[in-house]
């Protein structure tokens, strides 16, 4: 189809009860799905921390805990990049005196 019209039956489309109600639904779901920010996700993990605590599930709420701290930046993972824990890369380090004149 030619570009003009391509916008006109885009307008006929819009133009239609049915479709305009359906597209308000899609951004309100959408809207919803991008509204997550880390105060959000903390009251998730506060939640389930304590669901688990009153089902008595500690390990479980051990596990929301620590995802809190990973959230807030307070637990670092670390992990070795190359070479054998047993057997370590060797590193040198050379140093050059500076001389002043």
């Amino acid at each position: 189809m030619k570009p003009n019209t391509v916008e006109k039956r885009a307008c006929e489309l819009l133009n239609n009860g049915k479709v305009t109600g359906r597209l308000a639904e899609l951004r309100k779901q959408h809207q919803e799905r991008h509204n997550i920010t880390v105060d959000s996700i903390t009251n998730m993990y506060l939640n389930d921390r304590e669901d688990a605590r009153t089902a008595k599930q500690y390990a479980t709420a051990v596990a929301a805990t620590t995802g809190l701290a990973k959230l807030h930046g307070l637990v670092v993972e670390k992990k070795q990049i190359g070479g054998d824990p047993d057997n370590p890369l060797p590193v040198t380090i050379n140093m050059n005196p500076v001389t002043t004149l």
